[in-house]
């Protein structure tokens, strides 16, 4: 295992460049000016502990907890179209951006080594109201397979597909 200079997480892969837990380029050294612990953040402060800052908009003022009333809201999440639902049933959500998937999404979910899963194994979207999936080493990595096929390329999502990588099965939802 690796540990991030910045963050201090142990649990990275040693082929990993990229920190799971703060996203810092562990192949240089931690800049002197960039905290080095969660602790030390100023993006990490609680809002008890921060002081108002000049020339900042007041914050805005907290929302009634009595009943309330039916009225719509803009959601906050992007527009969810589909999932792919893993063995333990979580899922990994696509929408109509390309959602990339690869080793720090999979790698929790074999028994076998997470290096032979790319760190892009494939890639899901919604195109024109079909749900595309797509290999992006064309079977190299052990293959991404659909409904027991190897993707050389491009193929479509149908609700129960089911995408097999490695030991992984997932299944389709919409």
């Amino acid at each position: 295992m690796k540990e991030c200079l910045r963050c201090g997480e142990g649990s990275n892969d040693e082929d990993e460049r990229f920190c799971m837990s703060c996203g810092s380029d562990m192949d240089v050294d931690a800049p002197a000016d960039v905290p080095s612990t969660p602790e030390d953040d100023p993006r990490e402060a609680r809002p008890e502990t921060m002081e108002p800052q000049a020339g900042l908009p007041p914050e805005p003022a907290p929302v009634p907890s009595g009943p309330r009333e039916n009225v719509a809201r803009k959601s906050t999440r992007p527009n969810l179209v589909g999932r792919l639902v893993m063995p333990d049933k979580s899922a990994i959500m696509v929408d109509h951006s390309q959602r990339f998937v690869g080793r720090a999404d999979l790698k929790r979910h074999t028994k076998k080594d997470p290096a032979m899963i790319a760190r892009s194994q494939f890639s899901v979207c919604k195109k024109g109201g079909r749900y595309l999936i797509k290999s992006s080493h064309g079977g190299k990595h052990g293959g991404t397979s659909l409904d027991g096929q190897i993707i050389k390329d491009e193929a479509e999502l149908r609700k129960g597909s089911e995408v097999e990588v490695l030991d992984i099965k997932m299944c389709f939802e919409v």
